[in-house]
C-alpha cells in the first residue's frame, strides 16, 4: 500500500503502486541515513525494493572495504523484520562497459520479478556520476533530494583518518543507522582494517603530492596479459597500495619510452620471464586502452594493456607440461602461473579492474543473456 503524499509534486506522474522499486548503489560502507531514507521511500512506493549492489566481487580496498555479502548484512541490520521480507538484493560487478552493466542489472532484477511487473527506479542525482539513472527508460525514474547532506566520502574519512579519531564516534552516530555504526566499529578492530587504513593514507599522500600540478595529472600505465599452455601469468602486488591483490604484470610508463616498450620492460621486471624483448614483442596478439575515469582509486590512470600468446613458439624447447620459471621482483611480491580455468574463482582477489582487463582478452566472464 503506497503512502505517497498526493499533494506533493513528483518528477513523473504516479499511476498507482509499483510491484518493485529498484535502488542502485554501491553502499560501500553499508548504509548511511540518506540511503536508509531512500529505502523507506521505496517501500512506501512499492510492494518490494530491489537493492542493486554495485562493485561486487572486488578485492578489498579503501574505497571498497566490504564484500557485497557484508554490505547486504549491514543494510539488513538497519531494517525491521517486516521491511527485510520486502527487500531483495542482486550483486553486480563493475563491467566498465555500460551495455554489459545494464544487461546485468536488467537480468538481475528480472530474476527477482515476474514478467510485466510495474517497476520504478529511485535515486539521488548528485553529479555526473549519476548518469546511470537514465539508462533504464522502461522503469519510471523518481529523482529524490539528498537527505541530511550525508555522503560516503565523509563517512569514510571519519572512519579511516586518525585526526578525526576523537570526534568520529559522535559524528558517525548522527550520520549512519545503528546497524552500520555497530558494524563499522567492530570492523575497525580487525587486523585488516589497519592495512586498509595504511592504503588510504598512501593514496591520500600521492594525491597531495600532485596538488601542486597546474592540471589534474593523467598517468599512463601498462599491463601485460600473458598466456601459455592454458595458464596465465599473474603477480601478487607489494607496495603501499593494493597490497596482496592479484594483478597482471605492469606499472607506469617512463618518459622516454613507447607504450609497447614499457609493457615489455614491466613484464620482464616484475616476473623475471626469461625471454628477449625483441622476441617477446612478436607474441603480442591484441591490445586495449582502459580509460574509465573511475578505474583507479589513486587518481586518473589510463592503462595500455597488451595480450601476449606464447603458445606460438615462445618456449619451443620446454618439455610438454612445464612452464617457464618466473619470480616476483620490483613491485611484485610473487609471480606465478595460474590455470585459466581458475580465474573466475579468483575475482575477489583482483586489483582494481584487472579482472575485467583479463576478460577483454580471455573471455572468462559469461555473457548476460537478455531476460535470464
Amino acid at each position: 500500500m503506497s503512502t505517497l503524499d498526493p499533494t506533493k509534486e513528483y518528477p513523473y506522474p504516479l499511476d498507482g503502486d509499483f510491484d518493485a522499486v529498484v535502488f542502485i548503489g554501491r553502499f560501500q560502507l553499508g548504509m548511511h541515513n540518506g540511503q536508509l531514507a531512500l529505502v523507506h521511500r521505496g517501500l512506501d512506493m512499492g510492494e518490494e525494493v530491489i537493492i542493486v549492489l554495485g562493485s561486487a566481487h572486488r578485492a578489498r580496498s579503501p574505497r571498497h572495504p566490504l564484500h557485497a555479502a557484508e554490505r547486504e548484512a549491514v543494510i539488513r541490520s538497519c531494517l525491521t523484520g517486516e521491511q527485510n521480507q520486502r527487500v531483495k538484493f542482486v550483486y553486480i560487478r563493475d563491467y566498465y562497459d555500460d551495455d554489459r552493466w545494464c544487461a546485468a542489472v536488467r537480468s538481475g532484477v528480472g530474476s527477482l520479478t515476474n514478467p510485466n511487473v510495474k517497476i520504478a527506479l529511485i535515486g539521488h542525482e548528485k553529479d555526473r556520476s549519476s548518469y546511470y539513472l537514465h539508462l533504464f527508460p522502461e522503469w519510471k525514474l523518481f529523482k529524490e533530494p539528498s537527505v541530511g547532506e550525508v555522503n560516503e566520502t565523509e563517512v569514510r574519512s571519519l572512519w579511516f583518518e586518525r585526526e578525526y579519531e576523537s570526534d568520529a564516534e559522535t559524528f558517525l552516530r548522527t550520520m549512519v543507522p545503528a546497524g552500520t555504526y555497530q558494524f563499522l566499529t567492530t570492523f575497525k578492530k580487525l587486523p585488516l582494517f589497519e592495512s586498509l587504513r595504511n592504503q588510504h593514507y598512501a593514496i591520500r599522500a600521492d594525491v597531495e603530492r600532485w596538488k601542486v600540478a597546474p592540471y589534474v595529472p593523467n598517468h599512463s600505465c601498462l599491463d601485460a596479459v600473458v598466456e601459455f599452455r592454458e595458464h596465465v601469468l599473474l603477480i601478487e602486488r607489494g607496495g603501499e597500495y593494493g597490497t596482496g591483490a592479484l594483478a597482471w604484470p605492469g606499472g607506469f610508463l617512463e618518459p622516454d619510452e613507447r607504450v609497447v616498450e614499457g609493457a615489455l620492460r614491466e613484464l620482464r621486471e616484475e616476473s623475471s620471464l626469461a625471454i628477449r624483448p625483441e622476441l617477446l614483442r612478436t607474441f603480442i596478439r591484441d591490445r586495449e586502452l582502459f580509460d574509465d575515469p573511475c578505474r583507479s582509486e589513486a587518481g586518473r590512470r589510463l592503462s595500455h594493456a597488451f595480450y601476449f600468446n606464447l603458445n606460438d613458439g615462445g618456449f619451443e624447447g620446454l618439455p610438454a607440461g612445464e612452464l617457464p620459471p618466473v619470480k616476483g621482483c620490483s613491485d611484485a611480491r610473487h609471480a606465478m602461473w595460474v590455470p585459466k580455468t581458475q580465474l573466475p574463482s579468483l575475482e575477489e582477489r583482483f586489483f582494481e579492474d584487472h579482472f575485467m582487463i583479463g576478460d577483454r582478452f580471455l573471455h572468462y566472464v559469461l555473457p548476460v543473456v537478455p531476460g535470464s
